[in-house]
């Protein structure tokens, strides 16, 4: 009774085995269908369609905190004291266009240098927690106070202190960004 067929010829005995057996049939490998487009004929390489795959979701919603496509000042130094953080940014030429905005949870630093093409940029999409506010203040070096340095720094370059007070003092900050 197993060789009688149900009229329909055109269904294989591959399908016709994976449809009596199911996941228990020799043939269960084979019973997955491509189920792209027809093909074209052509031998050029073309785009098919955009789906977002579960790793690119997940990648993409985790994104980096301290954004390093985006930011080239990458040597900075900070303090975590209990009501504000300090980030410590030397060699920065004294520049009036400073640019500093900034959310609760992220920073974005933007400092553009005469006779520079890129300006210099400290950007960080996600703190590691809140904050209330934000403020900068250039400090220039006095020549007095490197002149046991021989390579003391140009009276052109100062120290940018960047302070960002925390909305809930007393938080220990063990690094800028969040992990």
């Amino acid at each position: 009774d197993d060789n009688i067929t149900d009229g329909n010829s055109n269904r294989s005995a591959l399908q016709d085995n994976i449809d009596k057996k199911g996941k228990n049939s020799y043939y269960f490998a084979h019973a997955h269908k491509a189920n792209g487009p027809e093909w074209d004929g052509k031998e050029e390489p073309r785009f098919l369609c955009k789906t977002t795959s579960s790793v690119e979701s997940s990648s993409s919603s985790r994104q980096a905190s301290f954004d390093m496509y985006r930011s080239n000042i990458t040597n900075y130094a900070f303090s975590d004291g209990k009501k504000s953080v300090k980030l410590y940014i030397d060699n920065i030429p004294i520049t009036d266009k400073i640019d500093l905005q900034f959310t609760t949870t992220s920073l974005v630093l933007t400092i553009v240098v005469p006779n520079e093409t890129t300006p210099r940029c400290l950007s960080f999409s996600k703190l590691h927690a809140d904050i209330s506010s934000a403020s900068f203040k250039q400090k220039q070096k006095d020549a007095k106070d490197d002149a046991a340095d021989p390579d003391a720094l140009p009276p052109a370059l100062c120290m940018l202190i960047v302070t960002l007070v925390k909305s809930n003092p007393g938080e220990a900050w063990p690094a800028v960004h969040a992990k």
